[in-house]
């Protein structure tokens, strides 16, 4: 049997997840040991993680963020009133939440970024829930206005914070101007070092392609698991050229649709490069239309931008007519994004920028895997549509803005009076001589002002 303070816990994060079942089928699945809230999130693409440790609570989410798993949640049990939380050492921005043990919001935080310290969980806190902050979460100012109304100095504590989010802002636009400056080179060192592949290692490489095949029949568990067995076999030299050192594979993302030897890494090896540059807030990306509504959401780290604001390492979409679904053998085609390469530049004899007939770009040809590499794309063939990374920077700037407003916001402080005593005059002030009426006058003109009747 569950105790209250079990129940609490579990109520707590089925509300964060949004669990769309009885939170009594949640109380029935945990006293049998099965954990249905975190299978629903795991469906969802929102794995959840528990910090119940004092050192689980002090790490929170960064292991996570440093191995690129931005997608992350933590519930943290046991929280004492006003405990600080902090950003330090994330990746992207944010929500914290934190609840008293009836359940009921203590604290809420949306869309923090990167670096920032000093969020109280405020009186009565009892659980704490971080997850990353969903696509276009507006900065409210009211919620850092009220936090800041809270602090035992609130004028100090607004300026701190705002210091706190420009500092933020001023690095993440370095990080991000690395990246980019980077990027390119990425793509050279994954296209030589497939190259460079030995004989050997191709084989190894087709050998972990092969699992399905050879698995045949086998539940889609077995061959999961024998696919990470053969990939932690790989030599390095494979490894390094490969989305995810090979963990990622299209056979995980749908095992009833794809085989392991299935070819659709373009998105992913549009991926690859940004994040060996330092891209730590991009997931590998498995296709192309998730991609473009990523990017357009604000859930992926980049911007669309007109296509004569092109640079080098900004990402180009082949969009035309497509299947709308690979896996399928035969099915209707669409207008969509359906080839996702790196821009690195114009094509030999171009003479119009803003309407070249082809451009060069690092891609995945065909999709397959081990044929990245620069190649001339056709712009008459399919139109490009371009994305730059941005990173953090648009959330980041939405912060520092609600700072400042909160910064002004704030009563200015109190001045002492300096104590100046006035200049005296060289004239005294004339005393008024007050006016005063006799009743003989006053009863005169009230006499005077009194209406005439004519006798009839």
């Amino acid at each position: 049997m569950l105790n209250n303070k079990q129940r609490r816990e579990l109520l707590t994060r089925a509300n964060e997840a949004e669990f769309p079942g009885s939170i009594l089928d949640v109380f029935r699945g945990a006293e049998q040991g099965r954990d249905l809230i975190g299978e629903f999130t795991m469906s969802q693409g929102d794995p959840m993680a528990m910090a119940s440790t004092p050192e689980e609570q002090n790490r929170g989410l960064r292991p996570f963020h440093d191995a690129g798993r931005t997608d992350m949640s933590m519930t943290f049990t046991d929280v004492p009133p006003n405990t600080p939380f902090n950003t330090v050492g994330m990746k992207k921005p944010i929500d914290i939440k934190t609840y008293d043990r009836q359940g009921h919001l203590v604290k809420s935080y949306d869309a923090v970024p990167p670096g920032m310290t000093g969020m109280s969980s405020g009186p009565n806190s009892a659980f704490a829930v971080e997850r990353p902050t969903k696509a276009q979460s507006s900065v409210s100012p009211i919620n850092y206005l009220l936090d800041t109304l809270n602090q035992p100095d609130p004028v100090r504590y607004a300026g701190e914070q705002t210091m706190q989010a420009s500092d933020a802002l001023r690095a993440e636009t370095e990080r991000v101007a690395d990246v980019r400056a980077n990027v390119l080179t990425q793509a050279q060192n994954i296209e030589q070092g497939q190259a460079d592949l030995t004989d050997e290692a191709r084989e190894s490489y087709r050998f972990y392609q092969d699992t399905s095949r050879d698995l045949r029949g086998e539940t889609p568990q077995a061959v999961r698991a024998e696919l990470m067995r053969r990939q932690q076999m790989l030599p390095d030299s494979v490894k390094e050229v490969l989305p995810a050192e090979g963990r990622y594979n299209v056979f995980n993302v749908s095992p009833e649709m794809y085989t392991t030897s299935r070819q659709l890494y373009c998105t992913p090896y549009g991926c690859l490069p940004y994040q060996k540059a330092g891209a730590s807030d991009l997931p590998i990306v498995h296709s192309n239309p998730k991609f473009r509504a990523g990017a357009r959401s604000g859930s992926l780290p980049f911007q669309s931008i007109p296509a004569s604001e092109r640079q080098p390492g900004d990402i180009a979409l082949q969009v035309g007519m497509a299947p709308a679904d690979y896996g399928q053998s035969s099915g209707s085609y669409v207008l969509r994004p359906h080839h996702t390469t790196i821009y690195s530049g114009e094509a030999e004899g171009t003479t119009d920028f803003n309407d070249p007939e082809s451009v060069m770009a690092y891609n995945a040809r065909g999709g397959v895997a081990m044929r990245f590499g620069e190649s001339e794309i056709d712009r008459e063939e399919a139109p490009l549509e371009f994305y730059r990374y941005v990173g953090q920077t648009p959330q980041m700037q939405q912060t520092l803005e609600a700072r400042q407003m909160v910064s002004r916001a704030m009563p200015l402080p109190t001045v002492e009076p300096l104590g100046i005593k006035p200049i005296p005059t060289s004239r005294p002030a004339q005393q008024l001589q007050a006016r005063t009426t006799s009743p003989e006058v006053l009863t005169a003109a009230r006499r005077r002002r009194r209406p005439r009747f004519r006798r009839v």
